[in-house]
């Protein structure tokens, strides 16, 4: 008696060792099939990147058969895990396309990023800080100055980070195009236009001409006395 117990004793103690052994199986695939679906994604999202950049003219096609390689492997393992999923007991595989995906994607991203924020800092008004600063005190231009800052803080922050979405691109572009507007309308309801002709090209890199600087512009710049924060270089 006590013997046949001990073999059904022994028995179960197999039965569920099999189990576990089985249960860590299955874990495993389980958790290996989400790093392929990871991996599967970051391609994804990487043409969509590319795709993006080239439709809007930012790159050239480059890139296009790494792009492709690395899709091909994708629907390869894929299909290999559909027929046969044991092969995921073996990682190197998984860590051999996880590393060639993300080398992949580093080179593209140091390639594109100076292309895209080259993008998105083209056709923007040149505006000094300083003078944007100046501007903000005076009650004509407070209101839309800091509407601009605002818009060129939004802007900027855009230079981080290569969109995948179309949306987020023409956002952008269209925060650009509204700059522009605000630049371009600042002021230009109750401020002389010698005063905005001087302001505007006083607020760019290059600085104003001393000929903008007519006896109806100092007047101007006396009212809100402001004539001091100008100077006068070679």
């Amino acid at each position: 008696m006590i013997q046949t117990r001990a073999k059904s004793l022994n028995q179960l103690i197999d039965k569920k060792r099999i189990l576990r052994s089985e249960k860590n199986h299955i874990e495993a695939y389980k958790t290996r099939k989400e790093q392929l679906q990871r991996e599967v994604g970051k391609i994804v999202q990487l043409f969509q990147m590319i795709n993006l950049m080239w439709k809007h003219n930012i790159c050239i096609d480059e890139y296009k058969e790494e792009i492709q390689s690395l899709r091909n492997i994708c629907v390869q393992l894929q299909d290999q895990f559909a027929e046969k999923p044991e092969w995921l007991k073996e990682q190197s595989t998984l860590r051999s396309l996880s590393s060639k995906v993300d080398s992949v994607t580093k080179q593209i991203e140091v390639a594109v990023k100076p292309k895209w924020e080259e993008f998105v800092e083209k056709d923007l008004p040149s505006i000094h800080n300083d003078m944007l600063g100046i501007m903000e005190n005076i009650p004509s231009f407070s209101t839309k100055v800091k509407k601009i800052k605002q818009l060129y803080r939004d802007i900027s922050a855009q230079k981080v980070l290569i969109p995948v979405q179309e949306k987020i691109l023409l956002a952008i572009v269209k925060q650009k195009q509204e700059l522009n507007q605000e630049w371009n309308s600042l002021g230009a309801e109750d401020v002389p236009s010698a005063v905005l002709t001087f302001i505007r090209s006083a607020s760019s890199p290059q600085g104003a001409s001393l000929l903008y600087l007519t006896p109806e512009v100092l007047a101007w710049l006396k009212q809100y006395n402001i004539q001091s924060f100008f100077k006068i270089r070679l």
